[in-house]
């Protein structure tokens, strides 16, 4: 008697790919309502690279550059769930791979109850804001300590920090953390 299940009865159980790309080539990224994703131009010769982080001119975020800051995260480790009320965070990574976990907890948000994901990474430079209300979490996907940089909309206040947090493994969030990763 045979009880390995077959191609059907596993077929069930598998989850199948989203769409990576449009008809038309386009990268397919799902992303919060309010969010934005911007490649990043690098531009190489024989002494190195350039690529530029933030210019007004590109008309992408409305608001002014108020700060900018570089952040790190150890192989192994994440940060977050944590949420803004008053600032959007806006990554761009300089070395590294990390994934940024998102969910979307705004009632009136047409992206309400939804996960997201976005990948970040020194071999595909772009940069990323996450609205006021997302929660989000970082995390390491490599081997490396990755570095980013933050521009976040607004002034960090030390008296009062617009920083909101949960647990790292929290029930509540319905995207799921990979195991074994530690922080908070």
């Amino acid at each position: 008697m045979n009880d390995l299940p077959n191609n059907q009865q596993l077929l069930e159980l598998a989850k199948r790919d989203q769409e990576l790309r449009d008809a038309s080539g386009q990268e397919s990224v799902s992303l919060p309502h309010g969010a934005l994703i911007r490649d990043v131009s690098v531009h190489a010769d024989e002494r190195g690279f350039l690529f530029e982080v933030f210019d007004e001119t590109w008309g992408w975020h409305p608001d002014p550059l108020t700060r900018v800051y570089v952040s790190t995260i150890l192989p192994g480790v994440a940060k977050g769930w944590n949420l803004h009320k008053e600032h959007e965070d806006r990554y761009t990574v300089l070395y590294g791979e990390m994934s940024i976990a998102m969910y979307d907890g705004r009632e009136d948000s047409p992206t309400f109850g939804k996960c997201f994901q976005v990948l970040l990474s020194e071999r595909r430079r772009r940069s990323l804001t996450m609205p006021i209300g997302v929660w989000h979490c970082d995390y390491n996907l490599g081997d490396k300590e990755v570095v980013f940089i933050n521009c976040p909309t607004g002034s960090y206040e030390y008296q009062s920090p617009d920083k909101y947090r949960l647990p790292l493994y929290c029930e509540e969030i319905p995207f799921k953390i990979p195991p074994g990763l530690t922080g908070y």
